[in-house]
């Protein structure tokens, strides 16, 4: 989520997975008038849950606001992501909300998108390759997030809260989209880690896709290799649910960390196996994003390359009640 880069996109046009929900109403336009608008969201990939839960917000404000939305399930693939724009502009949406799966691949989508005349932000992934995610790319009206650098800050909090003393770190990355997201949850931690007195060294890094099996796959093999790691910063609760599976039979333990929170993550920090995590709220986020394209084409604001960023509080065992699970 969670998931939650740098790929390269083709404009081809092909047939994505389209879930059209029709929410009756008409929202009333800027000049009075009534109007049912059509937001076309392009998700990165409903598989991943995170970005599922983003999709499932969108679709709830909406349902509320008499907004109807054409999503497109661009499968984890740029490739994909750029079919689903050109299928939205030949729609002629009223506005597109777009999850891209790589950053730098998705400035010339947003050429494109507004190329039609039709007005564009980014939810979760930014658009671009600036370290400032504040920086919001020009062409975008709004970028909604939960700011991936706080994030991989705040775990960098978690790891100083579990290691005062320092010690040796594995990071299982998130692999296969959003590297942006990647680059940036890393830099915050590492920036953090290194702020203070500790002495912290990064042993291994590894990919973990995302997934529980990826992550689990990833932690045996770095504390195979490196049997003396005290702790493990996994990028997604997944990611970090898979590697507490991993902890199973071992007489040493690390701590782990994670990004976002599930009932299987709950669980796990319920009972010592996950030290902490970073609360992420992927549905409130999708409704954020669709209230602020709501505003913009209602015109009861108008947004200019506005960055738009929900906290992202530490979570353990002691303040677990704080962050409900969405996902």
């Amino acid at each position: 989520m969670t998931r939650f880069g740098s790929l390269s996109a083709l404009a081809a046009v092909a047939v994505g997975l389209v879930s059209l929900v029709a929410c009756g109403g008409g929202g009333a336009s800027g000049s009075g008038s009534n109007k049912t608008f059509t937001i076309g969201e392009i998700n990165a990939g409903l598989q991943y849950p995170y970005a599922a839960a983003i999709g499932t917000g969108i679709k709830n404000k909406a349902q509320a606001l008499g907004v109807k939305v054409i999503e497109l399930d661009s499968k984890g693939k740029v490739e994909t992501e750029a079919s689903n724009v050109q299928d939205l502009i030949a729609q002629k949406v009223d506005l597109i909300i777009l999850q891209p799966n790589d950053g730098a691949a998705a400035q010339r989508e947003v050429a494109q998108i507004r190329a039609a005349g039709i007005p564009v932000m980014a939810v979760h992934t930014q658009v671009g390759t600036s370290d400032d995610p504040a920086n919001v790319y020009s062409g975008l009206f709004a970028y909604v997030t939960q700011g991936e650098v706080q994030v991989g800050a705040t775990a960098g909090a978690l790891a100083l809260q579990a290691l005062p003393s320092g010690g040796q770190i594995a990071i299982v990355e998130g692999s296969g989209c959003c590297f942006v997201a990647v680059h940036q949850r890393s830099q915050g931690f590492l920036d953090a880690i290194h702020k203070g007195s500790a002495s912290f060294t990064v042993v291994a890094t590894q990919p973990g896709a995302w997934t529980p099996e990826g992550g689990r796959s990833a932690c045996q093999n770095m504390l195979t290799a490196h049997p003396t790691i005290q702790l493990v910063y996994a990028m997604s609760q997944d990611m970090a649910a898979g590697c507490g599976q991993a902890l199973s039979g071992l007489a040493s333990k690390p701590k782990v960390v994670g990004v976002g929170i599930d009932q299987p993550t709950a669980n796990l920090i319920k009972d010592g196996t996950i030290y902490g995590t970073v609360c992420q709220r992927p549905v409130t986020l999708g409704e954020l994003a669709m209230s602020t394209a709501y505003d913009q084409l209602t015109g009861q604001t108008h947004y200019d390359r506005k960055y738009i960023s929900l906290p992202t509080p530490a979570i353990t065992q002691a303040n677990l009640s704080d962050c409900p699970v969405q996902f």
